[in-house]
């Protein structure tokens, strides 16, 4: 420092409180490390009348003063000499760190992202200010890291630096040796030779974590800490930050830095902290909540609360380890004024971490249950079923007015198909599966027997964990092995019986949450409804090393809002009559998903209400479409009185109607011919996309009709096609044994582009025994739907795909597919219905009443033949 500096200095450090402060001059290396800003506090030693703190070279000693001597602007010394700014303001705030907020600003600082506290935030201030105005932030960054990294490795190291015993010297030296291998900034040894010459090497890392705060907010990063019982695997944090960086509390600029923290005093659940908010999520807050609740309401004793609080956190635990529940409601306005909606609900079952897929592991997995229903697990345990999908259908899916399922249903009345695990019990489990079931849902499921019941080769593919076995159908050399069975009953009426069975599987009934909106009468008053289960094992990473068991159940319709008047408003009380008053507490997340008619052009069309927020609206560009998403969780967590749930969708003009989602492909069935004796099958697939699509087609006949395969035409555009071969790719023909299994036809088809394939094959219908007829024999028999499974491209016609990815799990997606840039999508054709030669049911009326009469009469003949006496009556004479 020059002298005149000098001077100036000591006029300046007389303070009127009586102390004097002499100054030698400085080595220049801290003034390098703090040219600007808040400085470092370093380490004086109190006395009462003498304070001296060593900093190497220059000496700051404090003496008594009787104030006498007029003080000297800080302005004085900047200017005086400007270049040892910041080694005058750190020897200030070393001793006088009260100082610091008055003298900091003085010298042009260099602006911190964030205001750091204590000494640890002083020092990484002045080094980010240094850093910055050499523009070194980033190689001061990664030299702190390594240093980090070091002195986290070395036990030595780090008791070297803790040590407070080692003279301040040797320390030094020490520092400068730990640096002299390998290549660091000056800023970076400037710091160190400060930090050992100041004591304050034990507070290495803490100023190493405040730098990597400065240089987080520095470059817009959020800190996000999420704390949870166990330990998160990277998926579950990756939608966790997904979640809130769409959220309110995240500028569009920010990114989110995820960490895990984990705490097993939180019992389950997640505690989400970013920012100054905070998530409370956790089992433990329920659990406190309710036991408050319970001792308010209900006055328990304090025992009877402790053990209300430790029951509960047992449970708890357990769930947060294994089990996870997820809700979802869909809902898209359709182009004729209707509303499809689409309930799922998604529980998961950790698989564990040891298993492998052996019978031990099959029954520790189902050892234990809390959100997984029991009933289900014991079917899945007894019957050794690998993958399961139930499905209730009511009304017919209009494809060309609706475009496609936004999830799979299935064809009208009852679905059923299970994998099951390949042994020696495989038909017997069938069976059991089907009776148990049945009973469960009180559905006439036992029906589904021999004659009814196929094994597919080429459709219905795997779902879950086996579907890399699809292709290979030969899956017996696979360890998971498993085989399929498939039935239907399309004459079943679905109604309330089956419903009240479904809710008791959810984990808050109907009582809470989504769930609250299913009320028996509208959805059966529906144009189309369809209810479905679905069980499969998933893989929770690309290896499929780690698995968990997924149980859905889902419930689609699609209301007629317009019924009986021209008013196609709607909110969720017109919809369903009922409105969410709260989430369900056991749900982990839950979502109302909006796909808003029209995307972006139809804005100004329509009023949606509650709006929702700007990161809550996404824009589909696949589909055209805008989807807005309400978090239930988030609002009845963060407001306590957030009351019911009013979502509503006015059309502000005359009725938008949403672009319907052309069907890229469109399947037809229907009988030809007449007579009672034989008849005609007519399949029309219509592909309406500019390139060929390969397609699967599954068709099972009843056992009573002979389907002749040698029969089989095939016309493109009614033009007849005489190599099959350009069209069918692969079949599979399973004829049909009479009162024992049904006919089955698959095929694998490639259909030409923007053309129609017509397919007709002939069959005749056989005689049955009399016995055989139901009792309204003359209504015919029913005809289960046909099923094409089309590979189409990713998201092309599809009725909002870009819902879809809020949907926790979706069957009808499948990873390899969409690698590929396919989408599966499932078309159901209509159910038929066939006449068979039906005998006269009023003959034996007939027969009986003639035989009847005919005794009578002989009956009552001889009866009085043989009762009656007969004696001979003279005539009277006249007189």
């Amino acid at each position: 420092m020059h002298r005149a500096s000098t001077c100036v200095m000591e006029r300046l450090l007389r303070p009127r409180h009586g102390f004097r402060l002499d100054i030698q001059p400085a080595a220049p290396g801290f003034a390098q490390l703090g040219e600007a800003g808040e400085v470092p506090e370093a380490n004086a030693r109190d006395g009462p009348d003498d304070l001296d703190a060593n900093a190497g070279d220059e000496a700051i000693n404090l003496h008594a003063n009787d104030g006498d001597e007029p003080g000297i602007g800080i302005g004085d010394v900047l200017e005086a000499d400007p270049e040892n700014t910041a080694f005058v303001l750190a020897r200030i705030i070393d001793l006088f760190p009260a100082l610091a907020r008055g003298y900091a600003t003085a010298a042009n600082a260099v602006k911190v992202p964030v205001v750091l506290h204590g000494i640890e935030g002083r020092y990484a201030s002045a080094l980010y200010a240094a850093a910055a105005k050499k523009q070194a932030l980033e190689a001061v960054e990664s030299d702190l890291k390594q240093v980090k990294a070091v002195v986290e490795k070395d036990a030595k190291l780090r008791q070297f630096l803790e040590n407070p015993t080692i003279n301040r010297n040797e320390k030094k030296d020490g520092v400068k040796k730990m640096l002299s291998v390998g290549k660091y900034s000056d800023l970076t040894k400037n710091l160190f030779d400060t930090l050992a010459e100041n004591g304050r090497l034990y507070d290495t890392v803490k100023i190493i974590n405040s730098y990597d705060s400065l240089m987080s907010a520095h470059r817009g990063e959020v800190q996000v800490t999420i704390t949870s019982a166990k330990e998160l695997e990277a998926k579950d944090v990756n939608k966790i930050k997904g979640f809130l960086s769409k959220s309110a509390y995240v500028g569009p600029k920010q990114t989110l830095v995820v960490s895990n923290k984990v705490n097993p005093a939180i019992l389950g659940g997640l505690v989400v902290e970013f920012g100054d908010k905070t998530i409370d999520l956790s089992v433990s807050s329920k659990v406190n909540k309710l036991n408050q609740l319970l001792q308010d309401k209900m006055r328990l004793s304090a025992g009877t609360s402790i053990a209300i609080t430790l029951a509960l956190a047992s449970v708890g635990a357990r769930a947060s380890a294994q089990e996870a529940f997820h809700e979802e409601l869909v809902l898209k306005p359709l182009q004729d004024g209707g509303v499809y909606s689409h309930f799922q609900f998604t529980t998961h079952l950790a698989w564990p971490s040891d298993a492998s897929d052996s019978i031990d592991a099959r029954q520790r997995l189902f050892s234990h249950y809390n959100l997984f229903p029991r009933s289900i697990g014991q079917v899945l345990q007894s019957f050794d079923v690998e993958e399961l999908h139930l499905t209730f259908t009511q009304g017919r899916w209009q494809y060309k007015d609706w475009g496609y399922h936004l999830a799979p249903t299935a064809g009208t009345g009852v679905e059923l198909s299970a994998w099951l695990q390949d042994n020696n019990r495989t038909d017997e489990n069938w069976k059991g599966l089907v009776n148990t079931l049945s009973g469960l849902f009180c559905a006439s499921l036992n029906f589904i027997d021999d004659t009814i019941t196929v094994e597919p080769r080429l459709s219905f593919r795997n779902e879950g964990a086996y579907n890399v076995h699809h292709h290979s159908r030969s899956s017996a050399a696979s360890p998971n092995s498993a085989r399929l069975r498939y039935g239907s009953l399309p004459h079943e009426n679905v109604c309330t019986e089956n419903l009240t069975p479904w809710i008791k599987l959810l984990p808050c009934k109907a009582k809470a949450g989504i769930a609250s909106l299913i009320k028996s009468h509208k959805l059966f008053d529906s144009r189309f409804y369809s209810m479905a289960i679905h069980v499969r094992p998933v893989c929770e990473d690309e290896l499929c090393t780690v698995k968990s068991l997924e149980f859905v159940q889902s419930i689609s319709t699609v209301i007629d809002v317009a019924k009986g008047t021209r008013n196609s408003d709607w909110t969720l009380d017109s919809l369903f009559e009922r409105q969410i008053m709260e989430a369900c507490p056991l749900a982990s997340s839950s979502n109302v998903v909006v796909i808003l008619p029209g995307g972006k052009s139809a804005e100004g069309t329509y009023e949606l209400s509650p709006a929702p927020g700007k990161h809550s609206i996404k824009d589909i560009k696949e589909d055209n479409h805008r989807v807005a998403v309400y978090n239930l969780l988030e609002r009845y967590t963060m407001q306590s009185n957030a009351g019911a749930f009013e979502l509503a969708l006015r059309w502000t003009k005359d009725l938008a109607e949403s672009k319907v989602d052309v069907p890229g492909v469109v399947a037809r069935r229907y009988f030809t011919g007449y007579g009672q004796e034989r008849g005609g099958l007519t399949i029309e697939l219509h592909n309406y996309n500019s390139e060929p699509v390969e397609a699967l087609y599954f068709d099972a006949l009843p056992w009573f009709l002979k389907l002749y395969l040698h029969t089989m035409t095939v016309q493109v555009d009614s033009l007849a096609v005489n190599d099959l071969g350009d069209i069918v790719l692969a079949k599979y023909y399973q004829p049909a044994i009479d009162r024992a299994s049904p006919a089955v036809l698959e095929m694998k088809l490639r259909l030409p582009a923007q053309a129609m394939v017509k397919f007709s094959l002939q069959f005749d219908k056989v005689f049955l025994k009399y016995t055989e007829h139901p009792p309204d024999a003359n209504r015919g028999f029913d005809v289960g739907c046909a099923v094409l499974t089309a590979f189409l491209p990713r998201g092309q016609g599809q009725i909002g795909f870009g819902g879809l990815d809020y949907l926790r799990s979706y069957q009808g997606r499948d990873q390899s597919l969409l690698n590929s840039g396919l989408e599966q999508v499932r078309i159901y054709t209509e159910p038929l219905m066939v006449s068979l030669p039906t005998p006269d049911f009023s003959m034996p009326y007939n027969v009986i009443t003639l035989t009847c009469t005919v005794i009578v009469l002989f009956f009552g003949s001889m009866f009085n033949l043989l009762t009656r006496a007969f004696e001979a009556v003279e005539p009277k004479k006249t007189k």
